[in-house]
Order: C-alpha cells, then structure tokens, then sequence
C-alpha cells in the first residue's frame, strides 16, 4: 500500500464543487504539492467570487494487487463500466446510465465480510475520464447518504510482463 494525497473539496458559491482528481500516480514532494495546491487556489479566486472552505490536503491510500494475466484480458473485464457485478464482491445489483464519458453506474452494495458484514448501501459512479489506452478509467463517486462528498476512483492497469499485470 502507497499514501498519496489529494485534495479536499472546495465548495464556491453558488454550490459548485472543484476537486482536480490525482493524475500523476508517482509520488509527489511535499514542495510540488504545496505548489500545486497554491495553483489550484488561485484558480478558485480568479474564476469565482467567494469561497466557503478552504481547500486541504487529505491523505488517500492506494491497493494494488498482481494479476497472473495478461494486461488484454484483465482490462477486457475491468474496463467494462457497468459490468462489475461479474466481478466485484458484494455488488448485489448494478445498472448504467448512458455510454462512455458521463454515464452512471449504480450500485446495490452488500458487505460481504468483516465488522459490516450484511450492511447495505447504494452509491453511484460517474465516468469523468477513460484512456483504454493506457488501462486508465477515472470516476466520480456519489453517496446519496453523503450528498456534499467529493470523491473519485481511479481504475488502472500496468503491465509488468506477458503474462502478469498490476492493477492500481
């Protein structure tokens, strides 16, 4: 597991969230960090008026996990958008709206173990990014039962030989 860092949402009136999602999966420098916060500051002021929140640095954990395949065949069943319920544990129901960049998936989660086990809940994905290229999908999460949360996923595959691929 890495720590990364992201930003935490700003919020500008009238109600419109910026959040720039992790593009660079390298880590960075506390400097660059710092510097690209300040960047994205001054963005927020001189395209909107007031700002109710600072925006800060929250940590994120990233799993990554070796699959014993080659990276076609991994991407051709996580690169589905609207497709996981064959593949990702406790989705109990799945649905998409749309095709490509913006369509939503909705998901019907049950935990399958642990603490929550039995526990569910609904949360939707937004498609904001696809490079099939490079095995690269990026999503926004929405939480109905979290309305003000700014969050996003990122899918992405590397290739480490023929037959083995990570995925982040």
């Amino acid at each position: 597991m890495m720590t990364k860092w992201a930003l935490k949402e700003t919020t500008v009136s009238p109600r419109i969230n910026i959040h720039k999602p992790p593009h660079d999966r390298s880590q960075r420098s506390e400097k660059a960090l710092q510097s690209s916060l300040h960047t994205i500051q001054l963005y927020i002021l001189s395209n909107f008026t007031t700002i109710s929140q600072t925006q800060e640095l929250v940590p994120y954990t990233t799993v990554t996990r070796d699959i014993y395949a080659p990276i076609g065949q991994v991407w051709g069943i996580l690169g589905g958008f609207g497709a996981e319920k064959a593949w990702y544990p406790g989705c109990i129901k799945l649905s998409l709206e749309g095709f490509g960049i913006g369509s939503i998936r909705r998901f019907s989660y049950e935990y399958p173990e642990g603490p929550q086990k039995g526990q569910r809940y609904e949360f939707l994905e937004e498609m904001t990014e696809v490079d099939a290229s490079n095995y690269l999908m990026i999503f926004r999460v929405r939480r109905p039962d979290y309305p003000d949360i700014v969050a996003f996923g990122t899918t992405a595959l590397e290739y480490l030989s023929p037959n083995k691929t990570r995925f982040i």
